[in-house]
């Protein structure tokens, strides 16, 4: 994985992490909790770097935790597998793709974080329609090489403060309708075969 990528895929982790615990703090604008919880994920970045190596586990579960909180997989997953795949999808292969899905992202962005290094977040801010729909503007940028990346998050409200992430925006890739693309790719490579799809998710995804 390139060192721009790397970027990529940790500041997209970090704007999750923001997230993560909005409920808790119901009053503060989204602006305002990311500007606070933003010296945080920097903690977190730290700390994944020094203990990865020995218990690389240890992180994914951690970042699992923490996209758990805040990401529909099962979702998002309908999404990736878009409406025509979907409704031909067997319970038993949505449920497959979905737990598929999570774990592929879980280890990519637990590596990315490791291998990205250390990174600052600007809160630009956070504009919407309503209290029910935002989305966040963020600029990130490494510390080591100062390489500059800019991240739209578009946010739901479940209830006042209650935040999910739907989608992802990063230097203008929509990463919903990107793994959506190649999804659709994969199953016309593989013949429609959708089990061979989703066991191959991973390695596909680590091609990329």
């Amino acid at each position: 994985m390139s060192s721009r990528r790397h970027f990529l895929a940790a500041a997209l982790v970090g704007a999750v992490g923001f997230f993560s615990f909005s409920s808790a703090f119901a009053a503060e604008s989204a602006t305002e909790f990311a500007e606070r919880t933003s010296a945080d994920l920097v903690k977190i970045i730290d700390e994944g770097q020094s203990t990865y190596k020995a218990d690389p586990e240890k992180l994914h579960e951690k970042i699992g935790v923490l996209l758990d909180d805040v990401v529909d997989f099962e979702g998002i997953a309908r999404g990736v597998m878009g409406k025509q795949f979907y409704a031909e999808a067997s319970a038993e292969q949505k449920s497959s793709f979905a737990k598929t899905f999570r774990a592929s992202l879980v280890k990519a962005y637990s590596q990315a974080l490791v291998g990205f290094g250390r990174m600052e977040i600007n809160v630009l801010g956070a504009k919407g329609p309503d209290d029910s729909k935002q989305t966040v503007d963020m600029l990130a940028k490494s510390v080591e090489d100062g390489t500059q990346v800019s991240v739209r998050y578009s946010m739901a409200a479940k209830k006042p403060g209650d935040w999910v992430v739907r989608n992802m925006i990063i230097e203008g890739i929509n990463l919903g309708q990107t793994y959506r693309s190649q999804f659709a790719s994969s199953m016309s490579q593989n013949g429609g075969d959708m089990d061979k799809v989703i066991a191959t998710w991973s390695e596909t995804e680590a091609a990329k």
